[in-house]
């Protein structure tokens, strides 16, 4: 998703979305395990954390399933415009924008499988570092695909992502 929207080949509801000029590579962290297998289906404290955080529990088959339903706010809530505002988080967007938000290039996930009354279901807990979903900030900058990646990052031009 990260290099389709970086490439300005992300389609919302429709709506062909701009190209990113600064959207980051993430790479691998290892910080939401621990908080899967506590098996609570509610956010971490914000405080204590200082990262962004997705939650997604159901009868699902894989960790892949979540991630795909945390895109599909996009198509099913659209995406106004790259500035987040409150309403435009409000619609249920905030899961996708967190996966979409330039800035984060750090991405740690944990698989559990829980039982919540007698029934087994999946939770998977995604952690982002940097925090995203700031209203009133943009989930990226638009423009011509990795012009301005920043300094100590360079353009990946087969995914159109900064690297560092």
């Amino acid at each position: 998703m990260r290099s389709t929207i970086a490439r300005g080949l992300y389609v919302a509801k429709g709506i062909p979305k701009p190209p990113a000029v600064n959207m980051r590579k993430m790479v691998g962290a290892n910080t939401a395990q621990q908080v899967a297998d506590n098996c609570v289906f509610a956010h971490s404290n914000r405080a204590g954390r200082n990262i962004g955080e997705n939650l997604y529990q159901y009868k699902i088959q894989t960790g892949i399933d979540a991630c795909k339903a945390w895109e599909v706010e996009f198509e099913k809530f659209g995406w106004p415009s790259n500035l987040l505002t409150e309403s435009s988080f409000q619609t249920g967007i905030g899961h996708a924008t967190q996966m979409g938000w330039w800035k984060s290039s750090m991405i740690g996930c944990g698989v559990a499988q829980c039982f919540d009354n007698n029934y087994q279901k999946l939770l998977v807990v995604c952690h982002y570092r940097d925090t995203g979903n700031w209203i009133n900030e943009n989930m990226y900058n638009s423009g011509a695909t990795c012009s301005s990646c920043g300094e100590g990052y360079s353009c990946e031009t087969s995914s159109g992502l900064c690297t560092v």
